[in-house]
């Protein structure tokens, strides 16, 4: 990436940074960061002023990041993000792919949804892994009968009211 590209990519984040949703600018948000073993790995807290506070369950190392920093900005511009020192952990990935989803969320500005949608899927090819916002959890399974989902379910229900599956047709 050209230093122009990489300029270019900072101020259409930090001009983004100010066409927030009006009810972002007023409205704390906390979330939290889920691992892929369903634990609880952080906190979010983002405050009116923009800054999103992070809180680890696992070790005590607390921080904060605001997306119109200069810094975080040349992070979330470069190709790489995850080979700085501050997010090259897969705990950190998580929380970095989390923070990137929320901040798309509260935008109101098309180029900068796209750079953050643009980093996000760099480091969820990456690291084959989405923001824990995006799971589902607590699907249960309702029972084994074959009527009720799945192309296997079409053949059943053919076989029971026409005597024949679906490739005998």
């Amino acid at each position: 990436m050209s230093r122009r590209d990489s300029t270019s990519t900072c101020s259409r984040i930090q001009v983004a940074e100010r066409n927030l949703r009006p009810e972002s600018q007023t409205v704390n948000i906390t979330s939290k960061v889920i691992d892929c073993h369903g634990q609880t790995q952080a906190h979010l807290e983002r405050s009116t002023n923009g800054v999103w506070s992070i809180h680890s369950t696992d070790n005590h190392d607390d921080f904060t990041v605001k997306f119109d920093d200069a810094l975080f900005r040349n992070i979330l511009a470069s190709k790489e993000p995850w080979n700085y020192a501050e997010w090259n952990t897969p705990s950190r990935i998580n929380i970095l792919l989390e923070l990137l989803h929320w901040e798309s969320k509260l935008s109101a500005e098309d180029d900068f949804k796209f750079e953050l949608f643009r980093c996000t899927r760099r480091i969820s090819r990456e690291f084959e892994m989405l923001p824990s916002s995006l799971y589902v959890r607590g699907l249960m399974k309702d029972g084994n009968h074959p009527k009720w989902g799945g192309g296997f379910s079409v053949d059943t229900f053919y076989l029971q009211c026409y005597g024949t599956t679906s490739l005998d047709r």
